[in-house]
């Protein structure tokens, strides 16, 4: 299978399994995926260009007004998940289906 040569980085949040979505993106997008626990960590990273940064809208957003500008944002619980919202993102079948959301997105 061919890889993607897109970064995305998926800032850590309690509604979802940061590791079970993370290894999930990596499998249906074909990016390379990393995780990270704020929006100030990501920024330690910032070299690697990121085409998307995933987050949560339960993650202080202060900084993503400086970054709109340079990468995509895709915020799983206003952009995604709200059609599941009796689910749990940690569920497998819900961290897929957001995959595969998001893997459309960036096509």
């Amino acid at each position: 299978m061919r890889q993607r040569d897109s970064v995305i980085f998926l800032i850590d949040s309690e509604s979802f399994d940061r590791n079970m979505l993370g290894l999930t993106l990596e499998k249906i997008t074909k990016c390379k995926v990393f995780n990270f626990f704020s929006v100030e960590e990501c920024l330690l990273y910032w070299k690697l260009k990121p085409k998307w940064v995933i987050y949560d809208a339960e993650v202080d957003c202060s900084l993503y007004s400086r970054l709109k500008d340079k990468v995509n944002l895709i915020n799983i619980a206003k952009d995604i998940a709200k059609e599941d919202e009796n689910h749990s993102l940690k569920d497998t079948t819900i961290a897929q289906a957001v995959a595969q959301r998001i893997s459309q997105i960036m096509d």
